[in-house]
């Protein structure tokens, strides 16, 4: 079966998120017990019920849902490790770090919006997660400065 650009996206857009939530977890767990935590847990919450939003979309859509890179995500998470060890304000690092799978969440919702022709169900959750991604990097900032304040 031939996929479009929009399910290419869309698909890459969902295995993101699915990594984003693990990412959020692994990150929680280094922090146990530290400032950020508890945002963090709630995020990995928030991304895997986007993940489920989406998956169930992309089959509505007719394409398979992607899976994630495993050995990729795992070795970026022992880097992040590795780096919030080294760094003075480990918390803030950590932190500070999600920022980036935010901004990547925020670019292929941009993308698969761009491609146009999209059922109104799959628009109003990218539209939404627009907003969330704005929402979450905002308390990410937050909670970074606040941890970097308290070391």
């Amino acid at each position: 079966m031939s996929r479009d650009g929009r399910q290419v996206t869309l698909n890459e857009l969902l295995a993101h998120c699915e990594a984003t939530a693990r990412r959020y977890r692994h990150a929680a767990d280094f922090l146990s017990g530290k400032d950020g935590e508890a945002v963090l847990r709630r995020f990995a919450v928030e991304r895997d019920s986007l993940t489920q939003r989406l998956r169930y979309q992309v089959r509505q859509l007719s394409g398979l849902p992607d899976t994630v890179d495993a050995e990729c995500d795992t070795f970026q998470i022992l880097d992040e490790r590795l780096m919030a060890r080294l760094a003075a304000r480990g918390a803030a690092a950590v932190l500070r770090s999600r920022i980036d799978d935010e901004q990547r969440i925020m670019a292929l919702a941009n993308a698969v919006l761009a491609e146009g022709l999209l059922p109104e169900s799959i628009r109003h959750i990218l539209e939404a997660t627009r907003e969330d991604v704005r929402r979450v990097i905002d308390l990410l900032v937050q909670e970074s400065d606040r941890a970097a304040l308290r070391n």
